[in-house]
């Protein structure tokens, strides 16, 4: 048989699942409306309906990485040049192709610097900007306390473990 406190706790557990379902939903539809109007390496203010600013959400500039892009081109240099680094007849060692990758990323491609050959298959290729909500610190005590107020007007009728204290 369980005790009032162990179902107070299930029941705070389920809640918040569901909360979190909830915010969730929120969440993604707060991105999908907002995303897509923020320039890349653009930052927008973000406030709460009275004005107070509690934060940004910012796109980052797009980053660029080396990947391997034509493995067939890469693995026939390899077996040509460098039969070493053939793992498998389908696959080129894992250290020779960190060297293609390290070297596209110093050199812009995989080149040999004794010859100044470049090896194909490997590029620098653009990735995506990063979508990033940020809340400024300084105001994580006034969102507790908005987040607090909604507790306390019963809209979130969830006791927190500071409350729990407070009550014993």
């Amino acid at each position: 048989m369980s005790t009032q406190e162990e179902r107070l706790l299930a029941g705070r557990q389920v809640f918040i699942r569901a909360i979190q379902a909830e915010v969730a939903a929120v969440d993604k539809d707060a991105r999908e409306r907002l995303e897509h109007l923020i320039g890349v390496d653009e930052k927008v203010a973000a406030e709460l309906a009275d004005g107070t600013r509690i934060g940004a959400v910012k796109r980052t500039k797009v980053s660029m990485s080396a990947r391997v892009t034509d493995m067939p081109a890469l693995l026939a240099w390899v077996k040509q040049h460098r039969p070493d680094e053939v793992v498998t007849t389908e696959a080129v060692s894992d250290a020779f192709v960190k060297w293609a990758k390290d070297s596209t990323r110093k050199h812009g491609a995989p080149v040999i610097e004794a010859t100044g050959e470049v090896v194909p298959g490997v590029e620098m290729v653009p990735g995506s900007a990063s979508y990033v909500p940020e809340f400024d610190e300084d105001m994580l005590p006034l969102l507790r306390a908005r987040y607090a107020e909604l507790v306390a007007k019963g809209y979130l009728a969830l006791p927190s473990a500071d409350q729990d204290e407070a009550a014993s």
